[in-house]
C-alpha cells in the first residue's frame, strides 16, 4: 500500500475525523487495523449489488440536549418526544432525502484505488434520476464500510444534509474468511436541522432529527455502469476529488 495516499485520503477535517469515529462505533474501525493484510486477504467488494431495505425507520429527535426515539414506516406519523413528524409528507419533499432515496435499490461498488490504496470506496446509484449518483466512503480490512452522506441540496440552507448522515454496512465473510457476496448490518442514517423539516417552530431551533433504517444487499454481478450514467470522478469522503 501507498501510504502516502491513504494520508492524503485522510487529511485531518471535522467531516473525515466523525466518520473515522463512527465507523469505530458502528463498522468496527480501529486505528490499530488500518495497514493491508498479507496477499489479497484485502477484501475485493467491487460489483454491482441488490438493495432491500427494511419497512421500518427510526426518528431521532434531539433538542437542547434531551434525545428522544420512535419508530414507524417512512409513511408513518409518528410522535417523538411530543414532536409530531409525519413521514410521508417529509419524504415527499424535493428538498428532505429519508433513507430508501438516499441508497437506490441498484448500486455499484467499487474501490478505484485497489490494491495500491484498498480503504478508498464507492459507491454508485445505477439509476440516472438519484438526485445523488455518488457517495464515497471508508472500507477496512475486516469488510466494515462508511460512505459519507452530507449531500447538500440546491438550496442551501437548513435543510442541506448535515455532515453527520452516513451509511454503513459489513461485507459478510464465510468461515474461510471468502466473501460471500452480501452486505449485512446495513443502516442509512439522514440527518436534519429541525429549522428544516419545522421552519415555523420556534422551539425546534437548534434541533437535530434523523431518520435511520436497516438494509441488506446481495451481490448481483461485475462492476458496470448503464450507458446513462457516466463514470464519476474519484472522490473522498467529503466529495472532494481525488487525481
Amino acid at each position: 500500500m501507498k501510504r502516502y495516499d491513504f494520508n492524503k485520503l485522510l487529511k485531518v477535517s471535522g467531516v473525515v475525523m466523525g466518520m473515522l469515529l463512527l465507523a469505530g462505533s458502528q463498522a468496527g474501525w480501529t486505528a490499530c487495523k488500518v495497514k493491508t493484510m498479507s496477499g489479497n486477504a484485502f477484501p475485493d467488494v467491487a460489483g454491482n449489488y441488490e438493495l432491500i431495505h427494511s419497512d421500518q425507520v427510526t426518528v431521532q429527535v434531539k433538542v437542547g440536549g434531551v434525545v428522544k426515539t420512535s419508530a414507524g414506516a417512512e409513511g408513518d406519523v409518528v410522535e417523538v418526544g411530543g414532536v409530531t413528524v409525519d413521514l410521508g409528507k417529509l419524504c415527499a419533499r424535493p428538498e428532505v432525502h429519508c433513507p430508501s432515496e438516499v441508497l437506490w435499490d441498484q448500486v455499484a461498488i467499487h474501490q478505484p484505488k485497489y490494491p495500491n490504496n484498498p480503504f478508498l470506496m464507492q459507491m454508485i446509484n445505477l439509476d440516472s434520476e438519484a438526485f445523488q449518483i455518488q457517495k464515497g466512503g471508508l472500507l477496512n480490512g475486516q469488510g466494515n464500510f462508511l460512505l459519507g452522506l452530507g449531500f447538500k441540496v440546491a438550496t442551501g440552507g437548513p435543510c442541506a444534509g448535515l455532515a453527520l448522515s452516513a451509511a454503513s454496512g459489513n461485507f459478510e465473510k464465510d468461515l474461510s474468511g471468502a466473501l460471500t457476496g452480501t452486505i449485512v448490518n446495513g443502516k442509512v442514517t439522514v440527518a436534519y436541522a429541525g429549522a428544516c423539516l419545522f421552519p415555523n417552530d420556534d422551539g425546534m431551533i437548534g434541533a437535530t432529527i434523523t431518520i435511520t433504517s436497516n438494509y441488506t444487499a446481495h451481490r448481483v454481478g461485475d462492476f458496470a455502469l448503464p450507458e446513462t450514467i457516466e463514470k464519476p470522478p474519484i472522490t473522498d469522503p467529503e466529495g472532494n476529488p481525488i487525481p
